[in-house]
């Protein structure tokens, strides 16, 4: 667990040691993991902004990258599945075809 220290208090984060650091140097200075940032930047965030720094220093960014990959490879394979299938249809109505031609060449 991370430490977030202030002048008022000691809190923990759910991240990782190292991954999240926040200093407070003085009135209205910040480092949010070693880069500058001051409250207004942060107030003139949009919200999707926002939780995207939230999910980053909280460690969960990383779950994200891998979830979005997890659905990119599901929807490749079930593509592939779909033409497999549709193939196999084809290939039956195919078969039925052939079979209903040769029982019309009998009949005839």
């Amino acid at each position: 667990m991370s430490k977030l220290k202030t002048k008022s208090s000691l809190k923990t984060l759910p991240a990782p040691l190292g991954q999240l650091t926040i200093v407070v140097g003085g009135r209205n200075k910040y480092l949010i993991n070693g880069k500058a940032s001051q409250p207004n930047q942060v107030l003139n965030m949009k919200p999707p902004e926002i939780l995207s720094m939230l999910e980053e220093a909280a460690g969960t960014r990383m779950y994200e990258t891998k979830k979005e990959a997890a659905l990119k490879t599901l929807e490749d394979r079930l593509r592939r599945f779909c033409i497999a299938y549709e193939y196999v249809q084809a290939e039956k109505i195919r078969d039925s075809a052939v079979d209903d031609v040769e029982q019309v060449k009998e009949d005839c």
